[in-house]
C-alpha cells in the first residue's frame, strides 16, 4: 500500500485531496522529509475534522491525493464531501466512509458475532491515525513512527486474496484511533463448521509481513502493512498450507505468541498488552461470507517510554536530539519518596548504536529498559510497585536538529509525568507520554497560484535579512530533497523553512534569529527564472520584486524559545519558450595551434580524439555574471558525438520568456565508459597579472553566451578578436567583477582544451628514463634558478639528481622564450644518460647558465612532445605564469605586456596531452612567488594532473622529493621501508624520539634489503630508520621482520604500520613485528613503534559474598585478569579463592607481573569458574541444584581498574545467588492409528530431596510436547514424572470404531527439572484395529457337495467403491477377497464395522437359484468369524432330441414310434416315449413326454442328470423295429444332449396281389399314390416352418 506523505501538522483527507492543518489553513501537502513545520494547532484542526466527518480511500484510486506530492496541481475541495454509511459486499473492503450521524461499523459479506464485531479498519467514527514522518514501526501513543503507521485510506485489507481472516496489532489501545505497530507474532486456529466450535491442529504461527507489496508477504500474513493481519485461503507457512472451507461457517480464533515474547521493530522493542493465554474468537457470519474480522490485539514498547513531537497530538513530527530528567523508581509520588531516588539524564538516541540510556535511535522515540547504563549509573530492574517521572532537561535550552534550533514546549521546571509500569515476565512497559518542543523559523510556499490549493512549484531561489537595511543578505535556493544542506530544510519542492541556526550548503554563514526580529524575504534578482523538473519558470505577473518584510515583531507565534511566521504564499507560472538560439560548444584535447591569431579550424584542427561523451549544460547567470543553478530541462544540456569534436544545444525561448537572458556553459561529468571519461576539464584558469594573481584573474570555462536572441548563434568558447570562425569574446563578462583580465588575454583558441589524464608509472624493475624540464624566464628570477639548480642537480643527498642517482636516464631541457638545441643541458631528446656519482658534478654544472627571456610553456613541453624518446616521467619545473607563445606572427607576446593569457594555457595542455598520449607521466612544479597559491596552482594541474602533491607541487622542495623518491622507487621495484620511535611517559606521547636500535629482516626468497649495515639503524630526532626492499621482476613477494631493541624500564605498547598509506594490522611478538605479503607495487611501508616509560603498581583481587546462605559457598572460586596499556596486552594472568575474603591468589601468565605492571594500565578482573566448573547453572558449594550462582558483580564496575604507582589496585568480586527453576517436558506419542486433534491429559509431580512435592497437570496432542509453566516454580533438578494419563478419548478414531487402545499408556523415566535442553517425560499410548470375518459355502443341493464356479459381489464400507467382487478362490496362495483356497468355501477377513449385502453375481454352470444374504460387523463379532452356512443351488435338468426317417428317403421323417429312455447310472424305471403328431406342441399329451409335434421328430424334457440308453420299442407302421441301443448322457455340459444322426427305419416286403383288371386298376394305384405324396408334401412344408429341427454338433 503506498502513503500520503505529510510534513508537519496533521494529515488529513478532504474530498479525496491530503490536507495538513499547517498555520491555521487546510492545503494540500507535499512530500514528507526532514523539514519540519509548526504544529501548534494541530490538534484544534483535527478536533474540528473529526466532529466535522471524514472520508478516506486507499490512494491506489486517489490520483487527487497524490498530485500536489508528484509535483501536479491538485483538485482544491470547493465543499464538504457528502458522506454516506457504507460497506462494500466484496472481498476487499478498500473505501470505508462514515457519516458523523450514523456510524457504520463491520467488515464487508458479514456481520461478525459478538466475539468479533470490530471492523478490520476499527470503529470508523474515529480519526484513523496519522502518516509516519519515518519509516518504522509506531510508537506507544504515537501514530507517525513506523513504516507501519498507516495513513488515511490504507488501512484495512488488500485485494484478491480470497476468503481471509483479519485482525490488527495497535498501541494505546485496539480501535482505529490507536496506531498500528508492527513485528509482532500470532497464533492462528481453526474449528468446525457447526455451532459449537471443535478446535482443529495445527495452531498456525503468522508472522507479521512488513513489506512494500503483498507479492513479498511469504508467510501466512498476505498484508504488507505492518500491524495489519490477513490470512487468506491456500497460505502457506511454517505449518504447511492452510485452508478455510468454503460454504460452511467456520470457527477461528487467534492469539498473541507467547514466543517471542518481545520483539524488536526500528530500534524499539515491544511487548503485547493483549495476553497471550486469551484466544480472540470469532466465526464467518454466513456461508458465503469472504471474511471474518477478529478483534484487535494490543502491543506496547517494553520499559520506560515518551516522544518528543513538534506539536500537541500523537500526529505531530518527531523531534530528536532532546535531553530529559527521568527520575526514580519510588515507592510512593511523595516528596520524601521521590527524595530518596536517584535522577538520570536521558540523551535522545538519534543513531544506531544507542549507547547511552535511551535504547531507541529513532529521532524524537525515547525507550529506557531495566539495566541501561550511563553517566548516573544503571538503571534499576522496572517493577509494576514502582514510580518512575519525566521532565525536560533545563540544560541546553536550545539544540539542533535536522537544520532546526529547537526548544522545549513542555516546562523544564516540571514533572510532566509520573506513573507505574504495567506488565510482567521480562515485557514491563510504561509509556510516560509526548512532549513537545518547537523552533523559530520563518516558512513561504512557491505555488501555481496564491491558493493554499495550488501545486507546489519547485526550484526557485529566494533573499533573506534581517530588517535593518545594512543586515546580512542570505541567499535561500530551495531544497527540493531530504537531506536538505542549505538554509532551506523542508525537503518538499516549492515549500520554504528557514530556522534559527541554519547554515548554508558549506555549514558557513548560521542564521541568527530571535522573536525580536522582523524578517523579510524577495525573490532573487537574477536570474528571473529557474527550471523545476524541465520546465522553466518565473515569478506570476504583479509578484513584488522588492522586499516584504514583517510589520512588527509581535507577529511570532510561539513561546519559550519556539517560535514561527508564515510569509504565505507566491505564485509562479510556466515561461514562454517561443523563438531559438543555438551554442555550439567545441572541444579538443589533442590540437596543435600554430598562430596567436588565425582561423579556429586552423587552431584546433579537426581531431577529436577524447572528445566523444563529453556532456555540457547550461546555468543560470546571477547577478553580476556569477553561475547559478543547472538548468535540468533536456533541452539544456548536450553530449559530444563520436567524430564530431562538438554538440550544440538549442535554446528555446530566444524571443519568448528567454529573450535577453544569458547562460553560462558548464562542463559536466563525461558519460562513464566514453573516450571523454579519459579526460579531466578545466573549468577554472588563471589569466592576467602575471605576477601577483588573485581570484578576480579567473577564466570561467566554459563561458557565458550572449543574450538569448531569436535565431542567434554562439560559438564556445569564445575566442580573442584576432581569431576569426568563432564567437568573439567582447565584454569581459566570463571573469569575476574587477578583474584585470582584458578580453585579449581570455580568448580562446575556439575549443574547450580538457586535460588528458595523468598517467601512472608502472613497476618497471628497470631503470627510467627521466625528462627534466626548468624554467628559465626572467620571471624566475637568477636567485629562484640557483635553488632550483641545487635542489635538482646538486651534489648532497637530497637533490633530484641523488633520487635518480643509478635508478634513471636523464635528458635536461631548459626553456624561456624559445627552445634550441642548445638548452638541452644534459642528455638530447633521443639520448637520455644514467645518471652515476661520477657525472652528478656534470650535472651541476650544465645548468650554470641562465636566460631572461618569457615564460613559453608551449614550447618547453612541445619540444618533449616532439622528443624521440618516450620518457617514463616529466618533471616540468616553472613559476606558473605562461606568458609567450610564439616567436613569429603578429602578436608576438600574446596579449602584450607580458599578461597570462588563455591561448598561452591552450598550447601547453594540447602539448602535454600529446606527451600523456605517448604514455609519459607529468609531474609539474611550481617554483618562486608567481607559482604559490591555487589560483595558479590551476594552471600547473592543467599540463599535468587532478591530484595535488602528486601530480603536481608547488615550492615545497622537500615534498617534491618525497614524491618523487616514492614514485622512482615505485617503478623500480623498490619497497621503502622506515621505522620511527614514539616515546609515551605518562599522559605525554612524544614522536620521532631518538636512540632506539631497530632491525630488519627479508623472509621469502624474492627481493633484497639494503639499508644500514650491519642490518640494524638508530633513529635520530628527525629521522627514523629506513632500509629498501628492492625486487627484479613483477609478481615477486617478499616479507620483512623489523624488531626493537627494548631499553630498561621501557614497555613496547604498541606499533601501527601502513603499507602503501593503508593500515596494516600487525601482531607484536618478543618486539618484533612482520610484514608479508610485500612486493613490487605495495609502496612505503611505515611503523611506528610506541615504547611505554614503565611506572609500575600492583593488583590485587578479592571474594565476597551477597545472599548466600549461611555455611555455603566455600569452594574454589577463579578467573583470569588481563592488563592493557593503550591496545597493548601487558600482563595477563589468573586468579583463585576459596570462599568469601581478600587475598586471592593471582599466577601471572605472560607479561609484567601482576605486582609489577606498568602505571597506568588498564586491568580487568573476571570470574570463570567455580570449583573449577562454569558459571551458568553452577550450584557447587550451595544447598542443592535449585541453587544457583548468579553473575558475578565487580568494584570497581566490570572488574576494570587503573595500575597507580606505586599502588595496589584491589578488585572486589562480588557472588550472589538465586533460587534456580527449571522446567520438564512432556512428550505425547501415539504409535498406531488415531485422530489428530485429540487431546490427551494427567498429573505430573517434580520431587526434590528435602522439598515439598510440586504437582500439576499436564495436557497435549499427539506428535506435541507440553512444556511446564514458569510459574510453577520447579526447583531446578527436581527429579519429573508423570503420574498417569486420566483424559484420554474413550476411541482412537471418531469415525471408525474399529481402532481401539492397546493396554494403558506407557511412561518413560522421571527427568531432572532443567532450564536448556529440557528433559523429556513421553507418554506412550498404542492402538489396535479389531476387524471381522465371514464365511459361507456354496453346495449343491440342500447339504450337497460343495460347489465351484460362483462369484459375488458385496457392499458395504469396506468395499473399494460402490462394491467388491469376490470369486472363488480354488487354490492355495489365494489374491483376491476370498481367502480359503477350496473350491466352494468363502472366507472374507479384514471387514470394517457396519452392515454388508452379498449377493450371488455368477452361478455356476447348469445351476439356478441366485444366492443374496446380509450381515453385520460390529462390537458383538468384530474380532471372532461369523459363520453364514450354506448356499445352496439346484441342477437344471436335461432334454434329449432325436429324428425318425425313411431309410430309403433320408428326407422322410416316420410317425408312429414309440421309444424307451432307460436310465442306467444312476438306474431307474425306463420312461417311456410316443412320438407326438399334432399341430402344435401344447397339443402332445403329457404321456407320452414327446414336446416335438412334428412327427418323426421327438424331444424329451425334464431329465436328471445321469447316464441313460434310448431304444424304440415300436416302429412306424409298414417299418422294421430299430432296437439298437443308443446310450447318451445328461451333464452340466451337455444338458441338452441331441442325437445328430436320424434314427433309420426301412421298410417291410408287402404280398403281391394278383392282376384282377387291367387299365382300371392301374388308374386307381397311381391316384392314391398321388394323394399320398401331396400329402407328405404337406406335411413337410409344415414341419419346416415349425423350424423344430434341432441339430448338435
Amino acid at each position: 500500500m503506498g502513503e500520503h506523505d505529510c510534513v508537519g501538522g496533521v494529515m488529513m483527507t478532504f474530498g479525496g485531496v491530503p490536507f495538513e492543518a499547517k498555520r491555521g489553513s487546510l492545503r494540500p501537502d507535499g512530500p514528507s522529509g526532514s523539514g519540519i513545520r509548526s504544529a501548534f494547532i494541530a490538534a484544534t484542526a483535527l478536533s474540528l475534522f473529526v466532529v466535522s466527518g471524514f472520508s478516506y480511500a486507499d490512494d491506489r484510486a486517489d490520483d487527487a491525493g497524490n498530485a500536489a506530492t508528484a509535483g501536479r496541481p491538485a483538485a482544491a475541495a470547493t465543499e464538504w464531501p457528502e458522506i454516506d454509511a457504507t460497506t462494500s459486499d466484496d472481498d476487499d473492503p478498500a473505501v470505508v466512509t462514515a457519516s458523523p450521524s450514523a456510524p457504520t461499523t463491520g467488515q464487508a459479506g458479514e456481520t461478525p458475532d459478538a466475539a468479533d464485531d470490530e471492523d478490520p479498519r476499527g470503529d470508523s467514527t474515529e480519526t484513523p491515525a496519522a502518516p509516519a514522518t519515518k519509516s518504522g514501526t509506531a510508537k506507544a501513543g504515537t501514530a507517525t513512527d513506523a513504516g507501519t503507521a498507516v495513513p488515511f485510506g490504507l488501512v484495512g485489507p488488500e485485494t484478491g486474496t480470497g476468503r481471509y481472516v483479519y485482525w490488527n496489532l495497535r498501541v494505546g489501545g485496539t480501535t482505529s484511533a490507536s496506531p498500528l505497530v508492527g513485528g509482532g507474532t500470532f497464533e492462528l486456529q481453526f474449528g468446525g463448521t457447526s455451532s459449537t466450535a471443535s478446535w482443529v491442529n495445527p495452531v498456525f504461527t503468522v508472522v507479521d509481513c512488513v513489506a512494500e507489496t503483498t507479492a513479498q508477504c511469504t508467510g501466512y500474513d498476505k498484508d504488507p502493512d505492518a500491524g495489519e493481519f490477513q490470512v487468506p485461503d491456500g497460505a502457506v507457512g511454517p505449518e504447511g498450507s492452510l485452508s478455510i472451507p468454503s460454504s460452511v461457517r467456520p470457527h477461528v480464533r487467534v492469539r498473541p505468541a507467547s514466543s517471542p515474547s518481545t520483539w524488536l521493530t526500528d530500534g524499539a522493542t515491544w511487548s503485547f498488552v493483549t495476553s497471550t493465554s486469551t484466544w480472540l474468537t470469532g466465526r464467518f457470519s454466513s456461508t458465503s461470507a469472504a471474511s471474518l474480522a477478529l478483534s484487535n490485539s494490543q502491543a506496547a514498547r517494553v520499559g520506560l517510554t515518551w516522544d518528543l513531537r513538534n506539536g500537541t497530538t500523537t500526529a505531530s513530527p518527531l523531534v530528536g536530539a532532546g535531553a530529559f530528567e527521568l527520575q526514580g523508581p519510588a515507592n510512593g509520588t511523595g516528596s520524601s519518596a521521590w527524595s530518596a531516588t536517584t535522577t538520570f539524564r536521558v540523551v535522545d538516541c538519534t543513531e544506531a548504536p544507542c549507547s547511552g540510556y535511551d535504547s531507541d535511535p529513532t529521532p524524537g522515540s525515547i525507550q529506557v529498559v531495566g539495566g541501561a547504563t550511563g553517566p548516573e549509573g544503571t538503571i534499576p530492574a522496572l517493577a509494576s510497585n514502582l514510580y518512575w517521572r519525566l521532565r525536560p532537561a533545563a540544560s541546553p535550552a536550545q539544540w539542533q536538529s535536522e537544520g532546526l534550533t529547537w526548544g522545549f514546549v513542555t516546562s523544564p521546571s516540571a514533572w510532566s509525568y509520573s506513573g507505574r509500569p504495567a506488565g510482567a515476565n521480562g515485557s514491563v512497559y510504561l509509556d510516560m507520554g509526548d512532549l513537545v518542543a518547537a523552533s523559530a523559523y520563518v516558512t513561504w510556499d512557491v505555488r501555481a497560484t496564491t491558493s493554499e490549493s495550488s501545486a507546489l512549484i519547485g526550484g526557485a531561489t529566494f533573499e533573506l535579512r534581517n530588517n535593518a537595511a545594512t543586515g546580512t543578505v542570505f541567499r535561500v535556493p530551495d531544497c527540493r530533497q531530504a537531506p536538505c544542506t542549505g538554509y532551506d530544510s523542508d525537503p518538499s519542492p516549492g515549500r520554504f523553512t528557514v530556522a534559527n541556526g541554519a547554515t548554508d550548503a558549506d555549514g558557513a554563514n548560521p542564521i541568527v534569529m530571535s522573536n525580536a526580529d522582523r524578517w523579510g524575504y524577495r525573490p532573487q534578482q537574477s536570474p528571473t527564472f529557474w527550471d523545476y523538473d524541465g520546465t522553466l519558470h518565473q515569478f506570476a505577473t504583479g509578484t513584488p520584486t522588492g522586499w516584504t518584510t514583517m510589520s512588527s515583531a509581535t507577529l511570532w507565534a510561539g513561546s519559550n524559545g519556539a517560535y514561527s511566521y508564515d510569509f504565505g504564499n507566491i505564485a509562479a507560472t510556466p515561461i514562454s519558450l517561443t523563438g531559438t538560439m543555438t551554442v555550439t560548444v567545441r572541444k579538443r584535447v589533442l590540437a596543435n595551434p600554430t598562430s596567436v591569431d588565425g582561423s579556429v579550424s586552423s587552431n584546433i584542427g579537426t581531431t577529436s580524439t577524447y572528445t566523444e561523451g563529453a556532456r555540457f549544460r547550461l546555468y543560470t547567470n546571477l547577478s553580476g555574471n556569477e553561475p547559478g543553478d543547472p538548468i535540468a530541462a533536456s533541452w539544456a544540456s548536450c553530449e559530444v558525438p563520436a567524430n564530431s569534436g562538438e554538440c550544440v544545444i538549442t535554446v528555446p525561448g530566444a524571443s519568448g520568456g528567454l529573450s535577453g537572458q544569458r547562460f553560462w556553459v558548464v562542463e559536466e561529468a563525461p558519460r562513464p565508459g566514453s573516450p571523454a571519461a579519459d579526460t579531466y576539464a578545466n573549468p577554472e584558469l588563471y589569466v592576467g597579472d602575471a605576477q601577483s594573481p588573485g581570484p578576480q584573474d579567473l577564466r570561467r570555462l566554459v563561458g557565458l553566451t550572449r543574450a538569448a536572441q531569436n535565431n542567434r548563434a554562439d560559438f564556445l568558447p569564445m575566442t580573442a578578436s584576432g581569431v576569426s570562425g568563432g564567437t568573439a569574446l567582447t565584454n569581459n563578462d566570463e571573469r569575476p567583477a574587477g578583474s584585470s583580465a582584458t578580453n585579449a588575454e581570455s580568448g580562446s583558441f575556439g575549443a574547450v582544451a580538457n586535460s588528458l589524464k595523468n598517467k601512472t608509472i608502472p613497476p618497471l624493475c628497470t631503470n627510467l628514463k627521466v625528462a627534466i624540464v626548468l624554467d628559465e624566464s626572467g620571471s624566475v628570477g637568477r636567485t629562484n634558478w640557483d635553488n632550483m639548480r641545487a635542489a635538482v642537480a646538486g651534489t648532497g643527498s637530497n637533490s633530484v639528481m641523488a633520487i635518480l642517482q643509478g635508478k634513471a636516464a636523464v635528458s635536461i631541457l631548459s626553456f624561456d622564450t624559445t627552445v634550441t638545441s642548445g638548452d638541452w643541458r644534459f642528455g638530447t631528446a633521443a639520448q637520455p644518460v644514467q645518471v652515476t656519482a661520477a657525472n652528478r658534478q656534470q650535472i651541476y654544472d650544465s645548468l650554470n647558465a641562465y636566460g631572461a627571456g618569457w615564460t613559453n610553456w608551449d614550447a618547453g613541453l612541445s619540444a618533449i612532445e616532439n622528443a624521440a624518446t618516450t620518457f617514463d616521467l616529466v618533471l616540468f619545473v616553472t613559476d606558473g605564469a605562461p606568458n609567450y607563445i610564439y616567436a613569429n606572427g603578429s602578436g608576438v607576446v600574446a596579449g602584450g605586456a607580458g599578461e597570462v593569457t588563455l591561448r598561452a594555457l591552450e598550447a601547453p595542455i594540447y602539448a602535454a596531452n600529446a606527451i600523456k598520449h605517448k604514455g609519459s607521466r607529468i609531474v609539474a612544479v611550481g617554483v618562486g612567488g608567481g607559482a604559490s597559491g591555487a589560483t595558479t596552482g590551476k594552471n600547473l594541474r592543467a599540463v599535468s594532473g587532478e591530484i595535488s602533491g602528486s601530480d603536481y607541487v608547488q615550492g615545497d622542495w622537500d615534498k617534491i622529493n618525497a614524491m618523487l623518491t616514492d614514485a622512482v622507487k615505485q617503478a623500480t621495484c623498490t619497497v621503502p621501508i622506515e621505522v620511527d620511535k614514539t616515546e609515551v611517559v605518562g599522559a605525554t606521547s612524544t614522536p620521532n624520539r631518538p636512540g632506539w636500535v631497530f632491525g630488519a629482516a627479508k623472509t621469502g626468497t624474492h627481493g633484497q634489503l639494503v639499508g644500514p649495515t650491519p642490518a640494524t639503524g638508530t633513529t635520530t630526532a628527525t629521522n627514523g630508520v629506513t632500509w629498501d626492499l628492492n625486487f627484479t621482476a613483477a609478481g615477486q613477494s617478499a616479507g620483512i621482520t623489523l624488531t626493537e631493541t627494548n631499553k630498561p624500564d621501557w614497555l613496547l605498547t604498541d606499533v601501527a604500520c601502513t603499507v602503501g598509506g593503508i593500515h596494516r594490522d600487525v601482531t607484536i611478538a618478543n618486539g618484533s613485528v612482520t610484514i608479508d605479503d610485500l612486493g613490487p607495487t605495495s609502496g612505503k611501508v611505515h611503523c611506528t613503534f610506541t615504547n611505554t616509560k614503565v611506572q609500575t603498581g600492583a593488583l590485587s583481587v578479592a571474594k565476597a559474598f551477597d545472599g548466600v546462605p549461611s555455611g555455603y559457598g566455600n569452594v574454589p572460586f577463579s578467573g583470569t585478569y588481563t592488563c592493557r596499556l593503550g591496545e597493548t596486552s601487558v600482563s595477563t594472568g589468573t586468579w583463585s579463592r576459596t570462599g568469601a575474603g581478600a587475598g586471592a591468589t593471582i599466577a601471572t601468565t605472560s607479561g609484567a607481573a601482576y605486582d609489577k605492571l606498568p602505571a597506568g594500565a588498564s586491568c580487568t578482573v573476571e570470574e570463570t569458574a567455580v570449583d573449577g566448573r562454569p558459571l551458568t547453572q553452577n550450584s557447587q558449594g550451595l544447598p542443592n541444584s535449585s541453587w544457583i550462582w548468579g553473575e558475578p558483580g565487580y568494584a570497581p564496575d566490570g572488574g576494570e581498574a587503573t595500575i597507580v604507582a606505586d599502588q595496589t589496585a584491589n578488585v572486589v568480586v562480588t557472588n550472589t545467588t538465586e533460587r534456580a527453576y527449571g522446567a520438564f517436558s512432556v512428550e505425547k506419542v501415539v504409535e498406531g492409528t488415531a485422530d489428530d486433534d485429540l487431546v490427551y491429559g494427567g498429573d505430573w509431580q517434580c520431587v526434590l530431596a528435602g522439598e515439598t512435592t510440586v504437582t500439576g497437570t499436564w495436557s497435549t496432542g499427539a506428535g506435541e510436547t507440553w512444556t511446564s509453566p514458569t510459574e510453577e516454580d520447579i526447583p531446578l533438578g527436581a527429579q519429573c514424572s508423570v503420574v498417569n494419563e486420566s483424559t484420554r478419548p474413550s476411541n482412537p478414531v471418531a469415525d471408525d470404531p474399529s481402532y481401539t487402545w492397546d493396554g494403558q499408556p506407557a511412561f518413560s523415566a522421571p527427568v531432572a527439572a532443567a532450564v536448556d535442553p529440557l528433559g523429556v517425560v513421553t507418554v506412550t499410548n498404542r492402538t489396535r484395529r479389531v476387524l471381522g470375518a465371514v464365511t459361507w459355502t456354496k453346495v449343491d443341493g440342500a447339504n450337497g457337495p460343495l460347489l465351484a464356479g460362483s462369484a459375488w459381489t458385496v457392499v458395504g464400507p469396506g468395499a473399494d467403491g460402490p462394491s467388491r467382487v469376490v470369486t472363488d478362490c480354488v487354490a492355495a496362495g489365494c489374491e483376491g477377497p476370498d481367502r480359503d483356497p477350496i473350491a466352494g468355501r468363502f472366507r472374507l477377513e479384514g471387514l470394517l464395522w457396519g452392515s454388508y449385502t452379498v449377493t450371488e453375481s455368477t452361478v455356476p454352470e447348469g445351476y439356478t437359484g441366485v444366492s443374496e444374504f446380509t450381515f453385520t460387523v460390529g462390537q458383538d463379532n468384530a474380532g471372532a468369524t461369523l459363520n453364514l452356512g450354506q448356499k445352496v443351488n439346484i441342477r437344471i435338468p436335461g432334454t434329449v432330441a432325436w429324428q425318425k426317417v425313411d431309410g430309403s428317403d433320408p428326407a422322410t421323417h416316420l410317425r408312429g414310434s414309440e421309444w424307451e429312455i432307460r436310465p442306467t447310472n444312476p438306474t431307474g424305471a425306463a420312461i417311456a416315449v410316443t412320438d407326438c403328431v399334432a399341430d402344435v406342441a401344447a397339443a402332445c399329451p403329457s404321456g407320452g413326454r414327446d414336446v416335438d409335434p412334428a412327427a418323426g421328430r421327438v424331444t424329451v424334457e425334464g431329465l436328471a442328470w445321469g447316464e441313460y440308453e434310448l431304444v424304440e420299442t415300436k416302429a412306424p407302421p409298414g417299418y422294421r423295429l430299430d432296437a439298437t441301443r443308443r446310450p447318451f448322457e445328461i451333464t452340466a455340459a451337455d444338458r441338452d444332449h441331441v442325437f445328430i444322426e436320424p434314427i433309420v427305419n426301412t421298410l417291410r416286403s408287402g404280398p403281391v396281389l394278383p392282376l384282377t383288371g387291367g387299365l382300371g386298376r392301374d388308374h386307381v394305384y397311381l391316384a392314391g399314390a398321388l394323394l399320398l405324396l401331396l400329402s407328405l408334401a404337406g406335411f413337410g412344408a409344415k414341419r419346416l416352418r415349425a423350424g423344430r429341427i434341432t441339430r448338435r454338433a
